[in-house]
């Protein structure tokens, strides 16, 4: 009689193994579908700087806002959480940091955000030194990441800072 009972018991659970790995391949496939459908219907937002303006010279630092449009080319809207960034002239890093103040891209759209970049002087050593020699051009790279919540898309813009002109 026990042995009975326990080869029931033993094909019970073999029979839950079975339905547990079958059903963890359907999400599996459920879920690989939508992450295709996803990455098919859903596009990466653009994130473009557009304008640099000097807000504060003092005798420690410069302050600028960068403007920066962000273009949502999707049919949802977006709510971003932060923006993280960083600004390289010449391959030295003069500025880091966070943009943490909520925004929303509407679905189909864009939004222009402004955004504090503060400058030690020790920081743009080089670029001074550029000037007096009269290099008139510098390479710069900005980027940083859109973080959207559950992603985050990076950006990076590249060009040359003209100088003196």
């Amino acid at each position: 009689m026990g042995g009975k009972r326990w080869s029931k018991m033993v094909a019970g659970r073999s029979s839950l193994r079975v339905r547990v790995k079958l059903l963890f391949l359907v999400f599996a496939c459920t879920l690989a579908a939508c992450t295709s459908l996803t990455e098919k219907l859903l596009k990466d937002p653009e994130v473009k700087v557009t304008d640099v303006q000097v807000t504060d010279i003092s005798s420690k630092d410069l302050s600028l806002d960068l403007k920066l449009n962000i273009n949502n080319p999707n049919p949802l809207k977006l709510k971003v959480g932060k923006i993280t960034y960083g600004l390289n002239l010449e391959g030295d890093t003069v500025t880091e940091g966070e943009y943490t103040q909520g925004i929303e891209v509407p679905s189909n759209g864009m939004v222009d955000v402004v955004v504090p970049l503060k400058f030690k002087y020790n920081a743009l050593q080089s670029l001074v030194s550029n000037l007096l020699n009269k290099k008139t051009t510098k390479d710069y790279v900005f980027k940083g990441s859109v973080d959207l919540g559950l992603i985050s898309i990076p950006f990076e813009e590249k060009g040359q800072l003209k100088l003196g002109e």
